[in-house]
Parts: C-alpha cells; sequence; structure tokens
C-alpha cells in the first residue's frame, strides 16, 4: 500500500474549482500517493438532498484529482458536526489514510488542538461560559463557540470550517486515530450565493445557486471541465434534485407522525417534537416551516436535518456509535492494486448493494436515502441497487 495515503471528508455539492484546489494543495503538501475520499450520499449534513447523486459526485471526484471515493452512511451523513467528522474519521482510518485534509478559515494547526484539548478537558472558566450562553438560549455550537473565544482569546473557531475541522481533531483524539492533519486555508466566501466576478473560487452554493437558476456560464466558469461535463451531462437526463422536490413527501411524513414518532427523532428532547406537531398543519412547503419555527436555539439547520430524519427513518436507537461499512462510488484504474490491499483489511465494503448483508447497521437507511432521491428527481425505486461503482482510466 502507498506510503502517504491522503484522507478528505467532503460533500462535493456539487464539486468546484474549490475542491479542485484543495485536493491539488494538500497533495502537493504530504507528497500523496493516492488520494481517498468519504463522501456523503444521497442527502447531506445539513439536512438537504444533494443536487445530484452520489454516484455523479464521485465520478467528478476522480475526475479531478481523487483517487478512491467511498461513500459515507446516512446515519453519519445526515447528523450534527460531531458525528459527522466521526463517521468520516473512522472511515477514513479504517481504509488506512495517513493524513487527514481538511478546508477551514484559519489554518492554525496549534490553536486546533489547544481547543480540541479545552473541549476534551474543559477548565471550569469554560464550562461556565458555556453553561451560560447555553442558559441565555444559544445552540449548543454557538455556546462553545463562545467559550472558545474566552478561553483562547480568539473568535477564529466560530467560523464555520473551523467549527467542523475541529470536530475532525476531536474525533481523531476520540478513536485515538493516527491521522495527521493537514489544514488548508480556504480562498473565498464559503457562503456567498454569486458566482465570483474574477478568478477568486466559488462556493459550492453559488454553483446551485447557478445551477438551478438554468445560469450554466457561471457553472461552467466555476468548475473544473472534467466536473462540469458530468453536470452537463446529468441535468440533460434529468437527474438533478431540486430543493422542494420532496416537500410532498415530508407533509405526509409530518401527518402521518404522532408524538412519539417525533420524540424518538436524533435531538427531540428539548420540546422539538411538540414543536413540529403545533406547526405541522399549517405549511406548504419545507422552507415555510423552517421559516415559522427557527429560532436562537433551534437553527435552521439543526431543524432542516431533523426533517430529513424523519424522512429517512432516522430515530435515536438506530444510531450505532460508528460507521460498520462503507460503500464505493469511483475508483481511478490505477487505484484498483491498492483497494485490493484495503479489503483485505476486513472493513466491510459495498460494491454491489444486493450482495451485502441487508442487517448491517445503516443499510436499509441508506437504500431508503437513495429511494428518495430518486423520487425526488421522478427515477423508479431501486437506484441504490443499480448504482455499480465509476472505474476510470
Amino acid at each position: 500500500m502507498s506510503n502517504v495515503i491522503l484522507g478528505i471528508i467532503a460533500e462535493y455539492n456539487p464539486f468546484h474549482k474549490g475542491h479542485a484546489y484543495h485536493i491539488a494543495t494538500a497533495k502537493a503538501a504530504v507528497r500523496a500517493d493516492l488520494v481517498i475520499v468519504c463522501m456523503s450520499g444521497p442527502f447531506t449534513q445539513r439536512g438537504d438532498a444533494a443536487l445530484l447523486s452520489p454516484s455523479a459526485r464521485a465520478e467528478m471526484a476522480v475526475s479531478c484529482g481523487a483517487d478512491l471515493v467511498f461513500e459515507m452512511p446516512a446515519l453519519f451523513a445526515v447528523r450534527e458536526a460531531d458525528a459527522f467528522a466521526l463517521g468520516g474519521v473512522a472511515i477514513l482510518t479504517a481504509l488506512g489514510c495517513t493524513h487527514l485534509s481538511f478546508g477551514c478559515e484559519t489554518a492554525d494547526t496549534a490553536l486546533f488542538e489547544a481547543a480540541a484539548e479545552l473541549i476534551q478537558a474543559p477548565t471550569e472558566a469554560f464550562q461556565r461560559v458555556l453553561r451560560v450562553a447555553l442558559e441565555k438560549g444559544c445552540s449548543h455550537a454557538m455556546a462553545q463557540g463562545l467559550a472558545l473565544e474566552k478561553a483562547l482569546n480568539t473568535n477564529a473557531l466560530a467560523l464555520p470550517n473551523n467549527v467542523l475541522g475541529l470536530c475532525y481533531l476531536r474525533a481523531i483524539h476520540t478513536l485515538k486515530s493516527p491521522l495527521i492533519t493537514v489544514p488548508v486555508a480556504r480562498l473565498g466566501d464559503y457562503y456567498d450565493s454569486e458566482a465570483p466576478k474574477d478568478d477568486a473560487l466559488p462556493s459550492a452554493t453559488a454553483v446551485r445557486t447557478a445551477v438551478l437558476n438554468g445560469d450554466w456560464e457561471s457553472a461552467c466558469r466555476m468548475m473544473p471541465p472534467a466536473a462540469y461535463a458530468v453536470l452537463k451531462r446529468e441535468a440533460l437526463l434529468e437527474k438533478i434534485h431540486r430543493p422542494h422536490a420532496l416537500d410532498s413527501a415530508l407533509r405526509l411524513s409530518l401527518l402521518n407522525a404522532d408524538e412519539a414518532v417525533l420524540h424518538a427523532l436524533p435531538g427531540t428532547k428539548e420540546g422539538l417534537d411538540k414543536l413540529l406537531l403545533k406547526h405541522r398543519d399549517g405549511f406548504l412547503s419545507r422552507e415555510d416551516l423552517l421559516q415559522a419555527i427557527k429560532s436562537k436555539r433551534y437553527t435552521y439547520t439543526r431543524l432542516n436535518r431533523l426533517l430529513s430524519h424523519l424522512l429517512l427513518n432516522i430515530t435515536q436507537d438506530s444510531l450505532p456509535p460508528l460507521p460498520v461499512y462503507t460503500r464505493l462510488l469511483a475508483a481511478k484504474r490505477h487505484a484498483l492494486p491498492t483497494l485490493r490491499k484495503i479489503k483485505k483489511s476486513g472493513f466491510p465494503i459495498i460494491e454491489k448493494a444486493a450482495r451485502f448483508n441487508k442487517d448491517a447497521p445503516g443499510f436499509t437507511t441508506d437504500v431508503r436515502a437513495y429511494d428518495l432521491w430518486a423520487l425526488g428527481t421522478h427515477l423508479p425505486y431501486g437506484l441504490s441497487y443499480r448504482q455499480s461503482p465509476v472505474i476510470q482510466d
């Protein structure tokens, strides 16, 4: 097996020039022999259905610098940042990666290490600031950011990619993983919904906005040519999942759910089940519902993810401590010998869903995620079983 295997945890929703820059920069920094990506499947960490299928997004990645792309099971991909990071780190560690790279606003490894250690072993002062912020109605992520800001005299750790980078370090510590972190400073605005007017790197939000608005010229400008070619092919085949495609399915799920069903969802112990019941009859779209119930404590992202948990039948009791398998989505042909060596490690890898253990924790959830994504794009059910790994020369 290669000496230096660079791991990346991603969504590529969709793949753009910023992602290509990250792969190339991190690969050069450690002189990686191979790049392995652990990518979310049909649904993203924020709870949205991905614009493109996992297969198409993985094909983009291997066309633009990755060597092997594996899928993170939905039970970890559609979760809060800590669980998302834990799932990705666990899979990349099991696959034999030596390094983990992530994009961040502040590429300061020492700062991340100090913050991770403080969260693992909090001081009394840290806990006091955290407790006060929670009592004022802040979300846990916001309260933790405020406590870190006070303890380390910096507000850098409240920035979105830095928060996720910190979660990766915590996961590495928790799992005692040998992964060496390789932070890469992000260039460009993570949340900017408009295409940059110059050569600045775009955000995935800007690419999605362009695609959904039919602005193919801007989309082309923000993506590597090989990735854009996949996007255009999928668009011509009408395999684009639009944001409101599952609104009717969500309305039906909410109408059929009682308080016990909603209470079983992850993270509803603070009265969210009752809040959903109160508002479920009066909304026409997912966005309407989210705008009606979001607050300082119940953030948009948390609620959006919770609604996807309902759609996916994810309950608190269904969540395993760690992923027990991954799925091969795409591979460069030259990486196949390495793939064969990875398989010998014993960590289960799905290549054909029909041949896999259907009782594995999370498998039926993944099948449902693929079927829901297919429903939103007017494709037949059984997408999980029809999808084969993309092998590219």
